[in-house]
């Protein structure tokens, strides 16, 4: 842990602290909610909602049946359940449990530590396009916040992020990126954190963590490292979720990994019961479903390839994912095709407030899911060739 890092960072945790307490902690599944009210606010009830990256299989049978009989047990605290969680976890990874926070989901880890690193002085430095939560934080912070552009190929161009603003406060990357879906292997990472300022922290958001394991594992390439950093010290907050691949969005339950010095800022900004009982003993009971954990991102990798080659062979441009959704780029408006969509009852997500007016991000569904928005999809394309071949 770098010393000066530490001493500076200590006198401005009352100013961050209080900037803590009002601001808000905006998730994905918020952050959706909000452009689904907007364009699709009388969706049925069963409707094709993918359009916030949910699991479409949801919890395992464990943990539904484990939050179903605390329910008696809602009016009482426990104490015990969160270090059990963070002792589970952390001798699964071979962490010291000090290196792990529960929070409720990764999001919140993910404002603290900006809230706790950025200033004024010190910048907020992300791919553009790419998660928004951290920038709502920087924000309040009063952070210069530096967008770079994604390289050709949709991922991180960490060579710009690194010249943009060398000595920013942090460095955000969310991998596999989101809206694009795109990796970086473990050797752009490890060159990246070689090249850095030691007195930089860098925020690694791996939400999507199991489904890219999955889909490196299939192309033989390397994913990620994180764990190592972290062991020998680097100035790395790791950020792990069970919104994802475990199915658990609404219950809200995730982590921050790093140096316990490192954590310890976020800490001091962390409400203790920030996380539930119930979420809690959820997340124990869906760390122990590997079988359902392995279902849920074989259907992902197996859907992925047919909703990408669905939307393929409709003309649109496809960008490979390492997540559990697809970027697409339509070649026309994107809030109007998916207005159009709402209409079919079918939820996809605009990325036009991303930066990506033609642009949309399907969340893979279930067989029968992604089916119906291909159909959808093939029908709003003739009709507008159609419209196109009338003028």
């Amino acid at each position: 842990m770098n010393t000066n890092l530490s001493r500076r960072t200590f006198f401005g945790m009352a100013a961050a602290a209080t900037a803590a307490a009002a601001v808000p902690i905006l998730t994905e599944s918020q952050l959706a909610f909000a452009q689904r009210r907007r364009i699709a606010r009388d969706i049925p009830p069963g409707a094709v909602r993918i359009d916030a990256n949910e699991n479409p299989l949801g919890p395992c049978s464990g943990a539904c049946a484990t939050m179903a009989s605390l329910i008696p047990e809602g009016g009482r605290y426990d104490f015990e359940l969160t270090q059990k969680l963070i002792d589970t976890f952390s001798a699964a990874e071979g962490l010291k449990p000090d290196y792990v926070l529960a929070y409720a989901g990764s999001s919140e880890p993910l404002h603290y530590s900006v809230l706790a690193f950025t200033s004024k002085d010190r910048s907020y430095v992300t791919a553009d396009p790419g998660y928004e939560a951290g920038m709502y934080a920087a924000k309040v912070s009063g952070a210069n916040i530096v967008k770079v552009p994604l390289a050709k190929d949709y991922s991180h161009d960490v060579r710009a992020m690194i010249a943009a603003d060398p000595n920013a406060g942090v460095f955000y990357i969310c991998n596999p990126n989101n809206p694009t879906g795109t990796m970086l292997e473990t050797t752009a990472i490890d060159k990246f954190l070689a090249n850095i300022p030691a007195h930089v922290v860098v925020v690694l958001d791996e939400a999507y963590y199991e489904f890219a394991v999955h889909f490196a594992t299939l192309r033989k390439l390397q994913y990620s490292r994180s764990l190592e950093y972290l062991q020998r010290g680097a100035n790395v907050i790791v950020l792990r979720t069970f919104s994802k691949a475990h199915g658990l969005a609404g219950v809200r339950v995730g982590y921050g990994l790093g140096p316990a010095e490192l954590l310890g800022y976020c800490a001091r900004m962390r409400n203790t019961f920030s996380v539930s009982s119930v979420a809690q003993a959820a997340a124990l009971a869906a760390l122990d479903d590997h079988p359902h954990i392995q279902s849920v991102v074989e259907n992902n990798a197996i859907q992925s390839r047919d909703l990408s080659q669905g939307l393929l062979a409709l003309g649109y441009g496809v960008v490979p994912t390492s997540a559990n959704f697809v970027f697409c780029d339509l070649r026309e408006d994107a809030a109007n095709y998916a207005d159009r969509l709402h209409k079919e009852s079918i939820a996809v997500r605009p990325l036009g407030s991303w930066g990506a007016p033609n642009c949309i991000r399907v969340t893979i569904g279930r067989p029968e899911q992604n089916r119906a928005f291909l159909r959808a999809a093939s029908v709003l394309k003739s009709d507008a060739e159609n419209r196109s071949a009338s003028r």
